[in-house]
């Protein structure tokens, strides 16, 4: 949106400048240009604010959020990773905990064959965890609702995984040996009671 303000600002002082230029030429403010140079500043400020504008109506126009807001069922799920290939989806009431048993579930925008999906998970010290073939398709009334709203292929559920630590974990999903995507979940400590 910044892009189109200062656009419009930079169109509207060239515009400004040749109506001062067409109407009043002997001002004091005119009296300062040569007639090349006065040219230069009017095609600059024209030619960028119309650059400007064209790249800030680009960016709107093509913008995709790094997630997805679904309601469905009454509530409200998120959907984060890379957009259109892999990503999970998480309640918005749901939050990952260290040294608690929890389970990713990961969204497909295209079919796959899960039996060779691997997703590696590491730590923010470094520490890998490594799974492949420990899916299992989700075919409840989330699943159903949100796929109303989003064209996916399916949702399928990680094996409950216990994180050791908390801190920014990074998720890494590969297929057929293929780098698929990757993202940053993060993982909050444990609420002590």
């Amino acid at each position: 949106m910044a892009h189109i303000i200062t656009g419009l600002i930079l169109l509207l002082t060239g515009l400004l400048f040749i109506f001062i230029d067409r109407y009043f030429p002997y001002v004091e403010l005119m009296s300062g240009f040569t007639e090349k140079g006065f040219k230069r500043i009017i095609g600059s400020l024209i030619t960028i604010g119309v650059l400007l504008v064209s790249f800030g109506v680009y960016t709107y126009v093509t913008y995709q959020p790094p997630f997805i807001e679904v309601r469905a069922a009454g509530e409200k799920y998120l959907i984060d990773g890379e957009i259109g290939t892999v990503g999970y989806i998480l309640n918005e009431m749901d939050i990952y905990r260290e040294h608690k048993e929890t389970s990713i579930h990961l969204v497909f925008w295209d079919s796959i064959d899960v039996e060779k999906v691997t997703i590696s998970l590491t730590s923010p010290s470094g520490t890998v965890i490594e799974s492949n073939g420990k899916f299992h398709l989700v075919q409840n009334e989330m699943s159903k609702a949100v796929k109303e709203q989003i064209q996916f292929a399916s949702v399928y559920e990680w094996s409950p995984v216990t994180f050791s630590q908390s801190g920014k974990w990074k998720v890494t999903v590969t297929g057929d040996g293929k780098h698929m995507a990757s993202w940053t979940i993060s993982v909050f400590q444990e609420i002590s009671s």
